[in-house]
Formats: C-alpha cells, structure tokens, sequence
C-alpha cells in the first residue's frame, strides 16, 4: 500500500512526502497443498509457513 502527496511551496518548490508498507495485513504465506494423487497426505496443506514483517518506509523529498 502506498500514498503520496505533493505540497507546493513556493513557485518552483515542491515537498513530496511518500508513504509505502508491505504486508499490510501482516499475513502468513502457507505452503501449497499436496497435489499427489497417490499419497496419503494428499490436499493436505503442510505445517510450514513463511512469515514476512510488517514493513514501512517514508520518504521526503524537496524539488527545486
């Protein structure tokens, strides 16, 4: 997710201040299902799981 915004300053001064997060939701990402027809775990989602932190970053810039 993401959001921006331009301030005017001065006639040829601009700020741009910049927001972005990742993993907004902080949501676990699952292993996919067995999709082996002949094992006995199939459609099964395994225990393992990647789990990525929330993550922001701001940013200000000054144009001129």
């Amino acid at each position: 997710m993401s959001l921006f915004k331009q301030f005017p300053i001065r006639e040829r001064v601009t700020v741009d201040l910049r927001g972005e997060v990742f993993n907004t939701t902080n949501s676990p990402i699952y292993a996919r299902p067995t999709t082996s027809v002949t094992s006995a775990l199939f459609g099964v989602v395994a225990i393992s799981q990647q789990i990525f932190p929330r993550d922001m970053q701001f940013a200000l810039r000054v144009k001129f």
